[in-house]
């Protein structure tokens, strides 16, 4: 009923607004850091997403994200993440922006008791490195809702690399 409500939202804001959609294409950047980067010690983690998408007009618009994993042997699906909600960029300066929003947030973990299903109110910040390219990094608070009421803060501990696309 939210996600139906949500895609709605943003349908009629699309259809109301004048200006132009702005749309991105992010990936996860720790698993390639951790390539180039020798004293990291960054960890392949549940409940992150590999890929978001965003759609912005004037800055408002929405975001998801999925994300999976699979076994040592590339056969079973050992975890698995996906996220829809509301997601605004406000700009800080030439370089700079603060992301916020809300969001529904589905995580699945086999074996591992890291299921969550509920929302998250997520806010981090974004360096444009030029037009196309940017970075960004974001803490969320989770209200969880599966077998028992769980409130959990999410530190940003993982790098975004985003892609606008034209």
């Amino acid at each position: 009923m939210l996600c139906t409500s949500l895609i709605t939202s943003a349908g009629l804001y699309a259809q109301d607004s004048s200006s132009k959609s702005q749309k991105y294409v992010g990936f996860d950047a720790n698993t390639m850091l951790s390539q180039v980067v020798p004293f990291s010690n960054f960890q392949q983690g549940v409940g992150f997403p590999a890929v978001l998408v965003r759609r912005l007009w004037d800055g408002h618009g929405y975001r998801t994200g999925i994300g999976f994993g699979l076994d040592a042997d590339n056969v079973f699906l050992e975890n698995a993440y996906i996220s829809f909600g509301y997601a605004r960029l406000k700009d800080l300066g030439e370089k700079y922006s603060y992301t916020t929003g809300l969001e529904i947030r589905l995580v699945s973990s086999v074996g591992s008791g890291a299921d969550f299903v509920g929302l998250a109110n997520y806010w981090g910040f974004e360096y444009r490195l030029n037009n196309v390219i940017s970075i960004s990094t974001e803490a969320s608070l989770q209200l969880g809702v599966l077998d028992d009421f769980q409130i959990s803060v999410r530190p940003p501990v993982r790098i975004q690399c985003h892609f606008r696309l034209k």
